[in-house]
């Protein structure tokens, strides 16, 4: 893992086309880290920029609707839809950007490269990174400098961890982490659904089910033990546990989150088919 950032400065040029969720979250983890220097003024593209009203009179941000009002930067982040990225390459002119870095789903490194025939890096983050607590990993095409690395991991380790993986592991990565919170939300969601039908109401339902899904999972992150044995753990002979335990394997929960995440791996490679084929 790549150490998040702190007390580090961001003194390459840095363009960010799209503002949306992501991109939202990625231009608001930058300009609210206190341990981070921004040098330079970060060009934001939107179609829409009335989206970040909150940040239009930010004295680091310059915000504009036209991708051709870009001026030379080092590194721009495509953070549009997939369907949009291939345009928004060609829309740029020739020698304005030394490095694209896109958290497009779908589009593969080499792909990304024939299009804008400069450095590449690859990412895979999801919506946490809107509170700073997301998760991303990253790939590079060869030919990108060391320090453009350094510059692309320092920026998205500012809104959560960051891991460089080989591409190869994309697919993987894209099911578990990038769709993973809609699962943890579903699961949350049914939860909080069934504590209402035994009569507590949904807010303190609601806070209840949260807490314990965020004591869960920090106490997976810090323990050296398998989750197998934090659950049993809770889990006493003849106990309560048990029995709800033995309703959700009867169920065959596991194999349905294998099968949910086996299909979005499935789903992930028919799109980098799509692009691979020349759509886009």
């Amino acid at each position: 893992m790549i150490a998040e950032s702190g007390g580090q400065k961001l003194s390459k040029k840095i363009a960010l086309i799209g503002a949306g969720v992501m991109g939202g979250a990625i231009l608001r983890g930058l300009v609210n880290n206190k341990n981070l220097t921004i040098e330079n003024p970060i060009q934001v593209i939107d179609r829409n920029p009335g989206k970040l009203a909150d940040l239009k009179d930010h004295e680091l941000l310059r915000i504009t609707n036209d991708v051709h009002n870009l001026t030379d930067c080092d590194i721009a982040i495509l953070a549009v839809k997939p369907y949009h990225v291939h345009q928004v390459i060609q829309d740029i002119p020739n020698g304005k950007v030394g490095c694209f870095a896109s958290v497009a789903a779908g589009i593969p490194l080499k792909i990304l490269a024939e299009w804008g025939n400069v450095p590449v890096a690859r990412i895979i983050p999801n919506t946490p990174c809107l509170i700073n607590k997301g998760i991303s990993a990253i790939a590079y095409t060869d030919n990108t400098p060391s320090r453009i690395r350094q510059t692309i991991e320092l920026v998205f380790g500012s809104v959560g961890e960051v891991y460089v993986l080989p591409e190869t592991t994309f697919d993987t990565v894209t099911a578990l982490s990038g769709c993973g919170p809609a699962y943890v939300y579903l699961m949350i969601e049914a939860l909080i659904d069934a504590g209402c039908a035994q009569g507590l109401t949904r807010d303190i339902a609601r806070q209840f089910v949260a807490s314990t899904f965020v004591g869960a999972a920090q106490m997976v992150k810090d323990s050296k033990e398998h989750p197998g044995q934090l659950k049993d753990k809770v889990t006493s002979p003849g106990g309560v546990t048990i029995q709800a335990l033995h309703i959700l394997e009867k169920a065959g929960v596991r194999g349905v989150l294998w099968d949910a995440v086996n299909r979005a791996i499935e789903r992930s490679k028919e799109m980098e088919s799509e692009y691979s084929g020349g759509r886009g």
